[in-house]
Formats: C-alpha cells, sequence, structure tokens
C-alpha cells in the first residue's frame, strides 16, 4: 500500500512537471513594443503595400522577409527585413504563357511562389515564370450551384484576407458558397487543394454551431475565415470568437470559445442607419517559425474602414485559448497584417518620424 501512494505520488509530480513544462512552453518570450522601425527604400518601391493582402512573411536564403506584390511595377518584390533593405524581386508578365495578372494573394512554397490571380492558382518561379496553373472554373465543376462569391457579402467584405495557405504541406483552402439557402442558411464547403498538382485533397461541409443558427446571427456570420493546417482545417467566423478545428481523419469539429479582453465574443447588429459599425474577428494566423498560431480582433468601428484602427492581436496555445494578448494603439494607423520573423512580428503603419517618401515603416512586437 505504501508503495502504490509512493508510485502515485511520483506519477502526480511527473505529470505537474510535464504540465508545467508544456504550459511554459507556450508562452513566448516577453515580448516589447517597437516603434518606428524603418527600411530605406526606393520610389519604385511602395511603402504601404504591406497594407493589404498581397503581403506576406517568408524566409528566403535565410533571411527574414516580406514579399509584396507591387501592382505599379507589376512584380513582386522582396525585402530584408532582417538588414532593413529591398534584397531582389521577382518579375511578372501580363500578356503569353507567362502572363498573370489581378494578384489578390501569395504565399512561399519550396523556393516557389504561389499566386492567386484572377480566378487562378498558379505556380511561378523566382524567375517570374509560370510552371503551373489551375482556374476556380475548373475546380468547381463537381459543385452546381456553388461559387466563390460570399452571400451578405456586404456585412464582411474584408480588404485583408491573405491566401490560405499551409506552407509546410503545400494545401490551399478556400471556400465556396451555394446563394440558395437551406435550413435558413446557405450551405458552404471548404476545398483543400494541393499547389503540387492542383488536385482536390479534401471537400469538408462547413456548419454553423447549433446556437447561432437563427436567421439574425446568420447574417453576421455570412463570411467563413479558413486556414488548412496539416490534417486539419481550422476555421472561424468575423463575427464570432469561437474556433472550429475540423480533424480530416476523424472527421469531427471540435470547437474552442478563444474569448479576449479587448472585445465581446459575438458581435451583434449594429443600430438602425450605422449598417457599418460592427468588429471583426481576422482569420487564423499560424507562425511557422514559433509555431503559433495567432488572432487579430477589432472592436466595432466608426464606418469609415479598419485602417488605422487600434486592434488587438492574440496568442493562442495549442488547444486554442488565449495565452497572452496585445493592443495596438489607433493613432499609429497600424495596419492588421502580421508579418512573422523570427524576431519580431511586424505590422505596416503610416505615421512616425521616420515615415517619408523613402522609408517604408513598421510597429512592432519584439521577442527579449
Amino acid at each position: 500500500m505504501k508503495t502504490q501512494r509512493i508510485l502515485s505520488a511520483v506519477i502526480t509530480c511527473i505529470w505537474i512537471f510535464v504540465s508545467c513544462s508544456h504550459s511554459q512552453s507556450e508562452q513566448l518570450e516577453n515580448i516589447k513594443c517597437i516603434e518606428n522601425y524603418s527600411i530605406e527604400v526606393t520610389g519604385d518601391h511602395m511603402q504601404i503595400y504591406g497594407g493589404d493582402c498581397r503581403s506576406i512573411s517568408a524566409f528566403v536564403e535565410e533571411r527574414n522577409c516580406m514579399l509584396a506584390y507591387n501592382h505599379m511595377l507589376h512584380r513582386i518584390d522582396i525585402i530584408d527585413l532582417d538588414n532593413k533593405k529591398p534584397f531582389k524581386y521577382i518579375p511578372l508578365k501580363k500578356e503569353g504563357p507567362d502572363g498573370v495578372n489581378g494578384i489578390s494573394g501569395l504565399a512561399l512554397f519550396n523556393n516557389t511562389v504561389i499566386l492567386q490571380a484572377n480566378n487562378v492558382f498558379c505556380q511561378i518561379n523566382m524567375d517570374g515564370q509560370v510552371l503551373s496553373r489551375c482556374t476556380i472554373e475548373q475546380l468547381l465543376k463537381p459543385f452546381p450551384g456553388f461559387s466563390t462569391m460570399v452571400p451578405d457579402a456586404q456585412m464582411y467584405l474584408n480588404l485583408y484576407n491573405s491566401l490560405s495557405f499551409d506552407e509546410v504541406n503545400g494545401t490551399i483552402a478556400f471556400v465556396i458558397y451555394s446563394h440558395q439557402k437551406e435550413d435558413g442558411e446557405y450551405p458552404k464547403k471548404a476545398i483543400m487543394l494541393s499547389c503540387i498538382d492542383w488536385k482536390i485533397k479534401d471537400v469538408i461541409d462547413i456548419h454553423y454551431p447549433q446556437n447561432l443558427k437563427e436567421e439574425e446571427k446568420l447574417g453576421m456570420l455570412g463570411r467563413v475565415n479558413v486556414l488548412p493546417h496539416g490534417d486539419s482545417l481550422i476555421y472561424n467566423f468575423p463575427a464570432s470568437s469561437d474556433i472550429y478545428i475540423y480533424n480530416r481523419k476523424r472527421q469531427s469539429v471540435e470547437t474552442y470559445s478563444a474569448e479576449v479582453s479587448y472585445t465581446q465574443p459575438l458581435y451583434s447588429y449594429p443600430d438602425e442607419g450605422n449598417d457599418l459599425t460592427t468588429g471583426y474577428y481576422f482569420p487564423i494566423r499560424y507562425d511557422s517559425r514559433k509555431k503559433i498560431f495567432w488572432r487579430i480582433q477589432q472592436r466595432p468601428v466608426d464606418g469609415n474602414g479598419i485602417w488605422g484602427k487600434p486592434f488587438s492581436i492574440a496568442q493562442l496555445s495549442s488547444d486554442f485559448k488565449v495565452v497572452n494578448e496585445y493592443v495596438l494603439p489607433a493613432e499609429k494607423h497600424v495596419a492588421p497584417v502580421p508579418l512573422f520573423t523570427d524576431k519580431a512580428i511586424f505590422f505596416p503603419y503610416v505615421g512616425g518620424e521616420f515615415f517619408t517618401e523613402n522609408n517604408m515603416v513598421f510597429y512592432g512586437l519584439e521577442y527579449l
């Protein structure tokens, strides 16, 4: 009996140690705010193009970089964030077999660039040559009555959606919508697509949670944000703090209520006449360097868009609990577009003493 008690105590101590170690491993190093992190650029570069969906962070030739689409010169600029200078660029063509236009998202995979452009996904090399492509029209043939157009899009037209991409496995995810309601909602599916051979890896039905199936709430949840991650599809709705994880192997969904202190867990309809004052929960983002999930959220805004408004960024644990939360101030005119490096999280912004036509300026959270 005594031996059993000792063994039980030892097991308990080991469990507590492992639990504490796991908890500590999910806490980032201390973070401090840094302002006026600036990069000197030429007139060929756009000082604020980091503030839209066509910019990402990536590790290029062992450098922390920002890749951004330069629509004035129709090329992809690569900015070295470590050495604070432009690194190189990828030229794009508008016509011919390598022609690509209407860039709306990009990602980096195995030293190639994945582009989302004018209802096309394509893969290009670092010289701008198109290696392969696939049209949305081809992908939607098995789904009559569905399109990528979002019902009730006027509620949540998000200018900051990035290409939903798993950079480890080379998987794209996007949502298609039926415009015919069934049981009070618009049916929707997430398509997981391999950018290696442009074959559909999985098609997942996305359902509203039961407690949100009242018609007046469905309108707020018209859009779905998705993120492919290994064998899972992570999705969230712009009006709700809840996060849903679909496990493709088990074909089951788990729900996590990732509430933050900055704003309310579920937005309600605004008063009549103020139909643009609603807030927003942005898509889940994954920092592959630190292996950490992040999510940005804003409070209801004033009807003049979300640029330059305060927001918070929350660090999420592996079980999607809020571990840390940081509020970025409104007066900085920060864009809610995180760029991850192994040293900091950067956000492009307009303002500060170093912002000029020859400087690109960032606000950041630096790891200590």
